[in-house]
């Protein structure tokens, strides 16, 4: 598959995609960091609702205290977590941590919690981006195979670990709960 047929594939709207788009996106998709052991079905639901967000060096994706809107996952480049203690933007002047190539945030959309930090790319990156709505829509549908008491102890643990885990670390948690579910 050549880069050009991924690209454009992407870039057309979700709703203009046609089989042969999601198939090309899923076959990119498969060999991707972030989207290790996802299962085909739910690789499939992801490129029909995902975009391509291509960004340059030094774009702020959202800030800390931003109401959250997308989840996203690294396809290309490092992007920059910087955390505020006293949530002012202009505290913020050290890196917590970075975000390279197979890394995902936005875990925040789930449960409409303010952002936890700010993003901003280091290098030009290309970032594969869910909304809100869409993302709801495959984590219930992904939660909804699993027996009521599986589902709990699922949320349960989302949950409780939620509590003790930085934004940015809650990524790691959800994947766990994919690779859980099937």
């Amino acid at each position: 598959m050549t880069h050009e047929l991924w690209y454009f594939s992407i870039d057309r709207r979700p709703a203009d995609r046609t089989v042969q788009d999601i198939a090309v996106i899923v076959s990119y998709l498969r060999h991707l960091a972030a989207l290790t052991g996802v299962p085909p079905l739910l690789l499939s639901q992801l490129a029909s609702v995902a975009y391509l967000e291509q960004l340059d060096s030094g774009v702020t994706l959202y800030r800390q205290g931003d109401r959250g809107t997308s989840w996203y996952a690294v396809l290309m480049g490092t992007l920059d977590v910087h955390v505020s203690k006293t949530g002012i933007v202009e505290d913020m002047n050290a890196v917590s941590r970075s975000l390279g190539m197979g890394s995902f945030f936005g875990e925040s959309i789930l449960d409409d919690s303010p952002r936890e930090n700010t993003i901003v790319t280091r290098e030009p990156c290309q970032l594969l981006r869910v909304e809100q709505r869409d993302f709801r829509a495959l984590w219930q549908e992904l939660l909804s195979p699993l027996s009521s008491q599986s589902q709990s102890k699922a949320e349960q643990r989302v949950a409780s670990t939620s509590v003790i885990l930085l934004a940015e670390d809650k990524a790691m948690l959800i994947q766990n709960v994919i690779m859980w579910s099937f």
